[in-house]
């Protein structure tokens, strides 16, 4: 089922934004990193339809070859398909060396594309781009900011369906009239 179509979707987003209301509103016990992920992070990820308790799908603290830890790899066939790094619930995410280390860790593992959140913001980033920091970011979305419609729309393009449908790289090129592959732009640069 399309998500922007799921009232659990809508559900369990409107549960997420009150959270995040209600704690905001505390000025001590504020969520952490951990709370934040199981709290926060982990409900839309199950609610785009990731099995949130399926080892096979959703591996937490995941190894990376350069010896770093992702908090969350989302995983299709055995194998990565998209990392999901958390800060705690109102620390900042606008440190570009936070935002460096998410898609260093993608990289290193041949992942195209990771997230990075506090739980009420989210950062998407193509790892494989080859351009600074600030170019890789592709979609912010900003859960206070946006309509329910909005965010479902874009939260669907991480789903485990659109990820096996390439939606998000397809997204990606419609945006940025990018060639599909490393290939094809060698290709169209030889061309020119």
């Amino acid at each position: 089922m399309h998500t922007t179509e799921n009232a659990e979707f809508l559900s369990t987003l409107s549960r997420v934004q009150q959270n995040i209301a209600d704690n905001c509103e505390r000025k001590n016990n504020r969520m952490n990193e951990k709370e934040t992920i199981h709290f926060l992070v982990e409900p839309l990820i199950a609610a785009i339809g990731w099995g949130i308790s399926d080892i096979e799908q959703v591996r937490r603290e995941y190894p990376t070859i350069n010896g770093g830890m992702v908090d969350i790899a989302l995983m299709l066939d055995g194998s990565p398909t998209l990392f999901v790094e958390a800060r705690a619930l109102g620390h900042s995410i606008d440190n570009m060396r936070l935002a460096e280390q998410i898609v260093d860790y993608a990289s290193s593992e041949g992942v195209n594309w990771c997230i990075l959140t506090n739980g009420a913001e989210y950062r998407i980033f193509n790892s494989r781009l080859s351009a600074n920091i600030r170019s890789k970011r592709f979609i912010n979305v900003t859960l206070s900011e946006l309509s329910a419609k909005s965010i479902a729309e874009i939260l669907f393009l991480i789903s485990p369906q659109a990820m096996k449908e390439n939606l998000l790289e397809t997204r990606w090129n419609e945006t940025y009239n990018q060639p599909k592959s490393a290939d094809d732009k060698n290709s169209l640069e030889h061309n020119k």
